[in-house]
């Protein structure tokens, strides 16, 4: 009974965490998909994922990179969840507070199987769990990289555990299996193999500093993890060529060397602040026009340099000092900025695996410190000053999780919270825009232009919301000038060829269509928008092609069905056309037109009884309107 009991209390320990982590992210499961923030391009206007599991995704997910990063497993998550929810938001929340949840219960079992200290386990767990600035990774649909990763991450720990009281090939094995998954989660986890390292300097022992063989030691350990360090390079050398081919990464012209550093050390400090004092917390976070001040960044770089220094004059005495430090230090070089990839200065979802080797030192510099504290008493004292900790970080962090209910909430609130965002205000313009509020809309893409006059994307969606309200004369002046700063934006290039085929300008609205086509192949609109032109024109049988080629990449795309259905009923393919024409009023059943098109199709097939039912639902369509 007594071999027994250690196990009954970490899995009572893991209830209670479960319980603590789905109370405090409720708020999520009531929320939707963010789709002015990367939403619509991991889950909601993505084709691949829609369409839920299949064999062709799977090969995409592993064959092809999308949204500036490569990431296989993290795609055919995001399938997995829509083949078993669709696009009902809570499911997918559901499945990312699954991940969180199933993350604290891991990182609880793996620090206790390393340290055996089960209590100052399960702190460091909670502060994990519950932690304000986890909000965005276990809250945010887009961030399920975040959790899936660290999901391997800590169960590679456990098995590493495991692996150094014991070694085998075998389980040896696992552990470059579960750092492969991670990586393929999120190429964040390249640093795992340092962190290992770190744990065979504290806890487990296997790097002693008062060793005779200490040099000889490191050798071994360190030529130990090189199928560990090769798959970590291997996954660097993707993500970069991604991330240049897809134009993520800021370049020294736009943002030099020595700003990047600065700012690279400023954010060390302020996500130790943000750790300890969680307010203003926002999902994006601008870099400052003007470049970090000197004096802040010497300060930072003051303060960096002399916590390492002391963390590692105090490795002897107290390891975990130097472990915690570390992992902090080491874990955040990917996303710190050295190498710069989007115009972010920081971000609270870069802290999910960094932060716990402070919440070590946290805990483990409590306990220390406890030890001067009567024994009757040091037991109640901790428990009391833990739990009111934990309840402050739960209670933020539940209003932190209804922060991301939607697109206006979320950056309504972010630019509450910070100064000159442009992003910000040109993604609640969008959320805005969404919901056919673009007077509203555009007011914040002018005030994104305003703060950032360059900004391609603003202007973009400035000229987009001009079009919505049948002002293509005027849209054509900022989409122009995006497309005179970003010659490379698809996006632009399409909303050019929108505006000028809304002018009356055919011939120059294709040219730009098929600049937009060239320049991203997995884009459908261009071609569906070529195919309208073409239909138009007169070129059915071409009209027919680009609609087809709009479908292959976008199979829910409706309106390229009922453009299909059109062409093909003009070539006098009239069955063909029925089939589309179906599909595409099924699947809009509010489409009058398709409907309507459907019963005069049907009705020249003899389908008598199929055109009145298609008649009554043009009709019933109509009236909603």
């Amino acid at each position: 009974m007594k071999a027994r009991r250690p196990r009954v209390l970490l899995a009572a320990i893991a209830a209670v965490l479960c319980a603590a982590t789905l109370a405090a992210y409720a708020p999520a499961l009531r929320a939707g998909f963010i789709e002015s923030f990367d939403d619509v391009d991991y889950v909601t206007k993505n084709p691949m994922v829609r369409e839920g599991l299949s064999r062709e995704g799977m090969v995409h997910a592993f064959t092809r990179w999308h949204a500036t990063n490569w990431h296989p497993l993290t795609w055919i998550s995001h399938m997995l969840d829509c083949e078993i929810w669709g696009l009902d938001a809570r499911g997918h929340h559901g499945t990312s507070l699954l991940l969180h949840a199933a993350n604290a219960v891991l990182l609880l079992l793996a620090l206790d199987r390393l340290t055996g200290a089960t209590w100052r386990s399960a702190f460091v767990a909670a502060l994990f769990a519950l932690h304000p600035l986890h909000v965005e990774s276990a809250a945010w649909i887009a961030e399920r990289k975040d959790v899936l990763s660290t999901l391997f991450w800590w169960a590679a720990l456990l098995a590493w555990a495991g692996y150094a009281r014991r070694p085998g090939a075998a389980r040896y094995s696992l552990v470059v299996v579960l750092h492969a998954l991670a990586l393929l989660s999120k190429p964040m986890s390249v640093t795992l193999p340092f962190t290992l390292l770190l744990l065979d300097f504290w806890p487990l022992g296997r790097l002693r500093l008062d060793s005779p063989t200490l040099a000889r030691d490191a050798r071994r350990l360190v030529a130990e993890k090189v199928p560990l360090l090769l798959l970590s390079a291997v996954s660097s050398v993707v993500t970069y060529r991604v991330q240049e081919a897809a134009g993520a990464m800021a370049t020294s012209d736009v943002l030099p060397l020595a700003g990047r550093v600065a700012n690279a050390a400023l954010a060390y400090v302020k996500y130790l602040l943000l750790a300890a004092w969680p307010a203003g917390l926002a999902p994006f976070y601008p870099l400052p026009s003007g470049g970090v001040p000197a004096w802040q960044a010497l300060a930072a770089a003051a303060i960096l340099a002399g916590t390492t220094w002391f963390a590692v004059r105090a490795a002897r005495a107290r390891p975990w000092l130097a472990f915690g430090w570390l992992w902090y230090l080491g874990t955040l070089v990917p996303v710190i900025g050295i190498v710069q990839v989007g115009q972010q200065s920081m971000a609270d979802r870069y802290t999910y695996v960094p932060l716990v080797g402070i919440f070590v030192v946290v805990a483990w510099g409590i306990a220390e410190a406890a030890e001067r504290i009567p024994a009757r008493v040091r037991t109640a004292a901790l428990g009391a000053a833990a739990a009111a900790v934990l309840l402050a970080f739960g209670w933020v962090t539940r209003a932190q999780a209804a922060v991301w209910r939607d697109g206006v909430t979320l950056f309504e609130h972010a630019i509450a919270v910070t100064e000159e965002n442009a992003v910000a205000h040109q993604n609640l313009g969008a959320a805005l825009a969404l919901r056919g509020r673009l007077d509203d809309a555009m007011r914040h893409y002018r005030e994104a232009i305003r703060i950032h006059p360059g900004y391609v994307k603003a202007l973009n969606s400035l000229g987009g919301a001009l079009l919505m309200q049948g002002r293509a004369a005027e849209a054509l002046g900022p989409i122009g000038e995006a497309v005179r700063i970003d010659p490379e934006s698809s996006d632009a290039r399409y909303n050019l060829g929108l505006a000028l085929a809304a002018a009356g300008r055919p011939a120059e609205a294709a040219a730009a269509y098929g600049e937009a086509r060239r320049l991203d192949p997995s884009a459908a609109g261009p071609s569906y928008s070529l195919a309208v032109l073409a239909l138009q024109e007169g070129r059915p049988e071409a009209a027919a092609d680009g609609f087809r080629r709009a479908l292959e990449i976008d199979p829910s795309m409706a309106d390229a069905e009922l453009g299909l259905g059109l062409a093909l009923d003009r070539l006098g393919r009239t069955r063909e056309a029925e089939s589309h024409l179906d599909r595409a009023a099924r699947s809009r059943p509010g489409n009058a037109r398709a409907w309507r098109e459907l019963a005069r199709v049907r009705l020249a097939l003899g389908d008598r009884a199929g055109a009145e039912s298609a008649a009554r639902a043009a009709a019933a369509a109509s009236r909603a309107e």
